[in-house]
């Protein structure tokens, strides 16, 4: 009697990456919440610990779902190289992934079998959902039924009514939100003062500027992606000199590794230019001209016809 297929992956569990771990992939796993062992910026303090509370339920969502013979889920981690301090220029993504092995929630194996991957160029929760479903689709050559994210509870309505609408996922994404401690009144933690100013933060540099800027092209938001893009790839330098000296540096953003990969996704893009007004140090020599591919708008993308 022959073996039934086995189904392909619809489900994408989604972890949108906050930070970088620095620990090495085999720490003893009672110091991988060591704050010394994260790139932790000021606002925040202590929320390693919700950072490994996000993986820690992800990889429990990926083995229910996995359960049986049958592997209907793939976990990604999702985030670029945010930080100056990253060492070996090393991804949010792939950090939480060393995170995993250390707390003994995955294996090298669990990567080398596809469950798990490791999206490591998104700058922002938008890139997090886009980025995904395409490396999703990359892997599996299938687009998600629906997707898990495993992130922060007060960012559920940035996910699922912004993001989701601006992707054409309506009613296909679902966060499964947990937040630090300090914003839950019957923790130990609750601190009501800091707790409102995360919430009164995302409803002002969240969701207010995402519902007036959906697929994240204006000034403002491409503005925090230019201060958070610390990754080494995609450099390449103009040929003139611009003003006041300057020589041109092109940093280039696609959504594809190649040509080839574009193709196959069915997707529409269009790429569109413009010169940085980042005022990082290392980027203030030249005159950087970001080229960014971005979905073409008022067109059905491949992932909507399901």
């Amino acid at each position: 009697m022959s073996t039934p297929p086995h189904p392909s992956p619809t489900h994408l569990i989604l972890v949108p990456c906050h930070s970088i771990y620095t620990g090495p992939p085999h720490l003893p796993s009672h110091e991988v919440s060591l704050p010394s062992n994260w790139l932790l910026q000021p606002f925040q303090t202590g929320e390693q610990h919700t950072f490994i509370q996000h993986i820690q339920h992800s990889v429990s969502l990926l083995r229910q779902e996995n359960s049986s013979s049958s592997n209907t889920a793939i976990l990604i981690f999702s985030g670029g190289t945010t930080h100056p301090l990253s060492p070996h220029n090393l991804s949010e993504a792939h950090s939480y992934y060393n995170a995993a092995l250390s707390l003994n929630l995955l294996s090298p194996n669990d990567l080398l079998a596809g469950s798990v991957l490791l999206e490591s160029s998104a700058l922002d929760s938008y890139q997090n959902l886009l980025h995904s479903i395409l490396l999703f689709h990359q892997q599996t050559s299938i687009w998600p039924q629906r997707i898990s994210i495993v992130g922060f509870a007060f960012k559920r309505a940035r996910m699922e009514e912004l993001h989701a609408t601006a992707l054409g996922l309506e009613g296909r994404v679902r966060v499964e939100g947990i937040d630090p401690g300090y914003m839950d009144s019957g923790s130990e933690e609750w601190d009501r003062e800091r707790a409102e100013r995360t919430r009164e933060g995302e409803r002002r540099g969240g969701w207010e500027a995402w519902r007036g800027d959906m697929r994240g092209v204006g000034r403002e938001l491409r503005g925090k992606r230019d201060a958070r893009d610390w990754g080494v790839g995609g450099w390449r330098d103009g040929e003139e000199e611009r003003k006041e000296g300057k020589k041109r540096r092109v940093r280039e953003r696609g959504l594809f590794g190649s040509e080839e990969e574009r193709r196959r996704s069915g997707v529409r893009t269009k790429w569109v230019e413009y010169v940085s007004e980042c005022p990082r140090e290392d980027w203030a020599r030249y005159e950087v001209l970001v080229r960014e591919e971005i979905l073409v708008e008022g067109v059905e993308q491949p992932w909507e016809k399901i």
